[in-house]
């Protein structure tokens, strides 16, 4: 690899110019972990979240869809959705009570037009109002994904190549079992860098080198532009890993003694293995502040009071894990501000997943990390 393939110029971890970017550009033509179909089980529920740092909120249709708008009311801007909300009948926002029904339409405006001289929507009445502004949204198994620009490929066609390569298995047959959630001062790139970061389980994950030695590692593999896949075997399985917990239906035989990971471009990542499924995202707040979400799925029959304490070791083994890799993020967000680090220099063999996924970042962010690059030297000059 060329010795600046795959690196990103400090800025682009620090700088909120560069986040700006990214929001526009990256972050909102891919498809985005928003939050659980399951967080939102009947019609009426509503879940506020954030997604490319931008504010959101889903919400059970009566139909039983799940829709998504922005987190903003077309009237003043306030925040429609400040909590979540089970069972609601209509969308009220608290500033001024505006209403919406669950479609988002305009439903009353009180005293809009004088005191108690209220704004009442009929079909009828040929009157022209403002809507919430509603964002594209699609569900895989609980996952439900949002693409600000509306243009993204379907999520299905998207991650249609990770069901062929489980064998066609039905993500359908796991059962939600609860959730962590991390919040890390780093940037969001380098948190999900981590997650592709193979090599590092030598240091940071010392268990995880015993039980699934680095020699049995696969390179990542990518099945098309937005999707890769790496897996592991475990030769010696621990309790937290699935451990003592029942396999998940359906699982292919095959790879019931590997763990998989798969990188769902560009800030979500899945975790198999027999006894468990973990989805993985990095959510985007600000250029050093990210929410990392563990969204944990056991089978069906695991869920009795007899496997508890099984279950418990997964979460205890997530949170242990997530927790040695907290300072080294805290770290290597920190040398984002030493003007002798460049970027880094990769190993072609370990760090060309990274560097791939870096060089399609580049790429995605409409050529701004060139203009900064030419502006630094412009500087220095």
């Amino acid at each position: 690899m060329p010795d600046d393939y795959g690196c990103l110029p400090n800025e682009a971890y620090t700088d909120p110019a560069y986040f700006e970017q990214e929001r526009r550009t990256v972050l909102s033509s891919t498809w985005q972990f928003a939050g659980r179909a399951s967080a939102v089980p009947d019609p009426g529920d509503m879940l506020p979240t954030s997604v490319a740092a931008t504010p959101v909120f889903l919400v059970r249709q009566r139909s039983g869809e799940i829709a998504a708008f922005y987190n903003v009311c077309p009237h003043r801007g306030a925040k429609v959705l400040p909590k979540p909300c089970k069972s609601a009948k209509t969308i009220i926002c608290p500033y001024h009570t505006w209403s919406y029904n669950l479609d988002g339409t305009l439903r009353r405006r009180p005293h809009f037009d004088g005191a108690d001289n209220h704004d009442v929507a009929r079909d009828d009445d040929g009157v022209e109002r403002p809507s919430l502004w509603r964002v594209r949204a699609e569900v895989f198994m609980d996952w439900v994904f949002l693409n600000l620009d509306g243009n993204a490929e379907p999520l299905s066609t998207q991650l249609q190549p990770l069901v062929d390569k489980l064998e066609g298995y039905d993500f359908a047959n796991c059962v939600y079992g609860g959730e962590l959630t991390f919040d890390v001062r780093t940037n969001w790139k380098l948190a999900h860098e981590n997650f592709l970061d193979i090599l590092h389980k030598i240091g940071i994950h010392p268990e995880l080198q015993k039980s699934s030695p680095i020699q049995t590692n696969v390179r990542y593999e990518w099945l098309s532009d937005d999707l890769a896949i790496s897996h592991h075997t475990v030769e010696e399985p621990f309790e937290g890993r699935g451990e003592g917990l029942p396999g998940l239906p359906g699982f292919p035989e095959s790879m019931r003694r590997l763990g998989l990971s798969a990188h769902i471009y560009p800030n979500a990542n899945l975790q198999l293995w027999d006894g468990q499924l973990t989805l993985f995202s990095c959510t985007p707040l600000a250029p050093d502040h990210t929410i990392e979400t563990f969204s944990v799925y056991f089978a069906e029959e695991a869920m009795g009071e007899q496997h508890r304490a099984h279950r418990d070791a997964v979460f205890e083994m997530w949170r242990h894990l997530n927790e040695q890799d907290i300072e080294p993020l805290i770290w290597m967000q920190e040398a984002r501000n030493i003007p002798v680090f460049n970027g880094g220099s990769f190993s072609p063999y370990w760090d060309e997943m990274i560097a791939k996924y870096v060089e399609k970042l580049k790429t995605d962010t409409r050529g701004f990390i060139s203009s900064m690059t030419q502006a630094a030297g412009s500087e220095r000059s």
